[in-house]
C-alpha cells in the first residue's frame, strides 16, 4: 500500500511524555504539559521523535521564561493529530503560510529555518500533512496529522 514499509505504532503518547521529559531538563523555565490517550498511528517511531522535536525546539524558542508548552494527541476522523502548542508571540498571518518551507525563518528568536521543514517532511514521509496557527488564546500550534491505523486496512 501508500505505506509500505511503515508500521503501526502505539507509541504517539511515549513519543510525546518523553520529549516533554527531554525539554523539561533543558528548558526548565516553561511549563509543560501532555494531553494524549492511548493512540495508535501508523508511524515511524524514531521520525515522529524527530518532527516532534523540531516542533518543540520551535516552541521553545518563541516563547519566554514561564511560557507554557503543551504537547497534544487526539484523534481526528482518520486521522492522529499531534499537536506542539504554545503561549508565545503566535505566527504573524502572513507567514503561516510560509512556516514550513526549508530555510523560512522570521520573527526576533529566528532560528535555521530548517526545524518546521523537517517537520513537514516527516509528514508527507508518512502520507500526512502539516499545519500551523495561532492559537484562540495566543501563541502558535504546529500541528502534525498522520493516518491513524485502522485494523483490517
Amino acid at each position: 500500500g501508500a505505506l509500505a514499509g511503515l508500521g503501526r505504532t502505539d507509541r504517539a503518547v511515549v513519543v510525546l511524555r518523553s520529549m516533554a521529559r527531554r525539554w523539561r531538563a533543558g528548558a526548565p523555565d516553561r511549563r509543560w504539559s501532555v494531553e494524549c490517550p492511548a493512540l495508535t498511528v501508523v508511524a515511524d517511531p524514531s521520525r515522529l521523535e524527530v518532527a516532534i522535536d523540531s516542533a518543540v525546539e520551535n516552541a521553545v524558542r518563541h516563547t519566554e521564561e514561564n511560557g507554557s508548552i503543551v504537547l497534544r494527541g487526539l484523534t481526528a476522523g482518520d486521522e492522529v493529530l499531534l499537536e506542539v502548542a504554545d503561549d508565545g508571540v503566535g505566527i504573524a498571518a502572513g507567514q503561516l503560510s510560509l512556516v514550513f518551507e526549508q530555510f523560512h525563518s522570521a520573527g526576533p528568536h529566528a532560528g535555521t529555518g530548517l526545524g518546521l521543514a523537517i517537520v513537514r517532511a516527516v509528514a508527507e514521509a508518512h502520507r500526512g500533512r502539516v499545519s500551523a496557527a495561532n492559537g484562540p488564546d495566543g501563541g502558535a500550534v504546529i500541528s502534525l496529522a498522520l493516518p491513524a491505523y485502522a485494523a483490517g486496512a
